[in-house]
């Protein structure tokens, strides 16, 4: 992964110099870190950059990748930056199905690790599981919604909150430490960015 202190000149020049490389600066927050409006050191580098990709057109490909509205501001530091960075895609947040969906990958993710396979009150598909995936899609369109890693940060909660369960039950009844229940599963999702309803039923 490159970071903003690694792009130093030397480097930076042997990737120009091969014939065909791909240069990516991406994952939050290093691509943000070359604006110079919140890191001085991201000037030179960009200016580098773009001598770079207008010295070695057709041989260097640099792609920058983020956070919309941040890759934004980083483009407004050129007004030549904008024109070398002509494609633009944007990727779309999940929808709720396809949350759901990565929530019963991760779950089978873990059950291949176990002595024997996870299972959840109504299924993976099921109500509870759903009530889960609309919760989380609440905050899709927001700065920060985490997509894939909301999801993994919430199934790791289940597993919180069930072995917090079964320790208050073990003293009392036999527990199944491979399953979940509705409590399990829908605890509160909680977001520092986003208020959520309280006046509808989920």
């Amino acid at each position: 992964m490159l970071t903003v202190s690694s792009l130093s000149k030397e480097r930076i020049l042997r990737f120009g110099n091969s014939i065909g490389i791909v240069l990516m600066a991406s994952s939050f927050p290093e691509a943000y870190q070359l604006n110079p409006k919140t890191n001085y050191k991201g000037v030179p580098v960009l200016n580098l950059l773009l001598t770079e990709m207008e010295d070695k057109i057709g041989k260097l490909v640099v792609v920058f990748a983020g956070y919309e509205k941040d890759m934004d501001k980083l483009l407004e530091f050129n007004p030549g930056l904008p024109s070398r960075f002509p494609i633009r895609i944007t990727f779309a947040d999940y929808e709720d199905d396809e949350l759901l969906d990565i929530a019963g990958g991760y779950l089978k993710a873990k059950s291949e690790m176990a002595s024997q396979p996870f299972s959840v009150e109504e299924g993976p598909s099921g109500k509870y599981m759903r009530v889960l995936a609309r919760r989380m899609g609440r905050g899709r369109g927001t700065l920060g919604f985490g997509n894939a890693r909301l999801v993994q940060v919430q199934i790791d909660a289940m597993f919180r909150r069930q072995a917090q369960r079964l320790v208050e039950q073990r003293q009392q009844v036999a527990v199944n430490q491979f399953f979940f229940t509705k409590e399990d599963i829908i605890g509160a999702v909680s977001y520092t960015h986003l208020t959520l309803p309280t006046n509808r039923e989920v």
